[in-house]
């Protein structure tokens, strides 16, 4: 049984920002490699979430006349967009994990990697720190 993860996260920017930094780290092996394939994973996740977010916005949106990047909505169809848009965060998605990688906090330190605790807490979605 894989790890599963809310699509809600997955598009969450500073989620995507703080793993990704974390990652850039050099991490113990193992959890290197377990982490680098939830990258792929979540990487692909975000990228359908957002096509899908999208297309809800162009549904039920009108583009501005002068910024077509921005949509107004009507009170029903920000309704429909907002319940839509509600269900795709729900989705939850596979992660090729069975359970969330463990990671010495001693081992970091030995590493000389530093964390925040704003990220030990956005981190812990994927990663168990251990002491």
């Amino acid at each position: 049984m894989s790890l599963k993860i809310k699509m809600s996260v997955i598009l969450d920017e500073v989620f995507v920002q703080v793993f990704a930094g974390f990652c850039m780290n050099k991490l113990p092996a193992t959890a290197g490699y377990r982490l680098s394939q939830c990258v792929k994973a979540i990487n692909a996740a975000n990228h359908e979430g957002l096509i899908a977010r999208d297309k809800v916005i162009k549904a039920y949106g009108t583009p501005d006349e002068k910024n077509e990047s921005l949509f107004t909505f009507t009170p029903e169809n920000q309704e429909k967009a907002n319940a839509e848009i509600k269900e795709i965060a729900e989705i939850e998605v596979d992660m090729p994990i069975e359970e969330k990688v463990k990671i010495s906090v001693s081992k970091l330190e030995d590493s000389k990697v530093n964390v925040s605790p704003f990220e030990f807490e956005t981190l812990q979605t994927l990663v168990e720190f251990v002491e």
